[in-house]
């Protein structure tokens, strides 16, 4: 043992040390129970400590996530706020659609898109509604952007419906032009289901 300026200092007790005979971490000298010598470890379980809580983290995800809450119903207070006017586009579109009128179902659309977000319910039903008929009226430039909007929509089924849609456009160009150039509303109606 030394001792001199500033305290005393022992050689470890062998018992107390481990040196490993595999090396993958390196082969250094470490306290044979190493739980025991840097405060025993974490305990899971039953007759464990509870969870220590992060305050500052648990106000800033509150605060996260009534932001993202207040956003979400911003955007159902704007449909809300337009409902009639949107849904009366909306069940115009559907039957100059299948009367053949897909021209006139845009224009009908047209006014109402931007109160219609892909992240409420409503609104991307009737921005599904525009794409297929922009896709009838032969405009696959519009339809793909509407699709494209809807691809990251919440809801599972209008994601769904918008992937299934936009896959048309990745077949073949003679494909593609040939079902734009039917146009019938059949193909619409199919496309809805």
């Amino acid at each position: 043992a030394t001792s001199g300026i500033g305290g005393s200092w022992a050689p470890p007790n062998a018992t107390s040390t481990h040196k490993p005979k595999v090396s993958t971490w390196g082969v250094f000298e470490r306290p044979a129970d190493i739980s025991k010598a840097y405060g025993g470890g974490k305990r899971v379980g039953v007759g464990a400590p509870p969870a220590v809580v992060n305050e500052t983290k648990q106000a800033e995800t509150a605060a996260r996530l009534a932001r993202f809450r207040e956003k979400n119903q911003a955007d159902e207070r704007l449909v809300d706020a337009h409902w009639g006017e949107i849904e009366n586009a909306t069940k115009r579109a559907k039957l100059l659609v299948r009367r053949g009128q897909s021209y006139d179902a845009v224009r009908t659309l047209r006014p109402v898109e931007r109160w219609c977000t892909a992240k409420t319910r409503r609104g991307s039903e009737t921005l599904l509604e525009l794409a297929l008929a922009h896709e009838a009226a032969g405009d696959a430039e519009a339809a793909k952007k509407v699709y494209a909007k809807l691809v990251l929509s919440p809801i599972a089924d209008v994601k769904r419906r918008a992937k299934q849609l936009s896959f048309g456009f990745e077949v073949s160009p003679r494909t593609a032009r040939a079902s734009n150039l039917r146009g019938d509303a059949r193909g619409v109606e199919r496309a809805r289901s």
